[in-house]
């Protein structure tokens, strides 16, 4: 049976006594997941240098990422898949901010449209992670509080001329509200499929 890298490095700690054997599938499980978000951050900073954008995908995913982890949304079912889609997305946004003509109607449409999904909606939760009532409404108003700030800073941004710096945190609003609408989508039609099956 092949041992991962991550259980590897549990291993070392179990025997450095740093841990307890107990936890190990808790930290197994934890260094999984921050190697491949470490993976994904990598992969997505190298799309953004290989397109000349490394500065647009940097300030992209320095706001997405605070804000995905209080709002939620659409998750992938297993790792490579969630990792695939990462990659998807990031070169789809840097393409958008790259080819597509912005203004400033442009902008105030995206960023009012994108704001009020979040705003409202946010957070969605997965049917693998479900929130309590306490979790919900601690999430909502983290969510609502970065939302604020990165538009505020968005726009401030746009009236100073740094457009494209803007334009990379509306995009990153952007596509968190497409994934809170997909993650939304998603959860009802589980519900849905459960109770014809109930």
């Amino acid at each position: 049976m092949r041992v991962s890298l991550a259980e590897r490095i549990t291993n070392q700690f179990i025997e450095s006594k740093l841990i307890d054997a107990e936890d190990s599938e808790i930290y197994t499980f934890g260094l999984q997941q921050g190697g491949y978000m470490l993976l994904s951050f990598i992969t997505a900073l190298g799309i953004g240098l290989s397109l000349g954008m490394f500065l647009q995908s940097m300030i992209f995913l320095l706001a997405y990422i605070p804000l995905r982890s209080y709002a939620g949304g659409y998750h992938e079912k297993n790792q490579l898949r969630c990792y695939l889609l990462s990659i998807i997305m990031t070169a789809t946004v840097l393409l958008t901010i790259k080819f597509i003509p912005w203004d400033g109607f442009s902008f105030l449409v995206v960023a009012v449209a994108a704001g009020g999904i979040i705003f409202f909606m946010a957070p969605v939760e997965d049917r693998n992670k479900l929130l309590s009532w306490m979790e919900k409404c601690v999430y909502k108003r983290r969510a609502r509080y970065i939302l604020g700030v990165l538009t505020v800073t968005a726009c401030l941004l746009w009236r100073m001329g740094s457009f494209q710096s803007a334009i990379s945190i509306i995009m990153a609003l952007a596509t968190l509200g497409a994934m809170l609408v997909l993650g939304k989508v998603r959860l009802l039609l589980a519900h849905k499929i459960i109770g014809t099956t109930n």
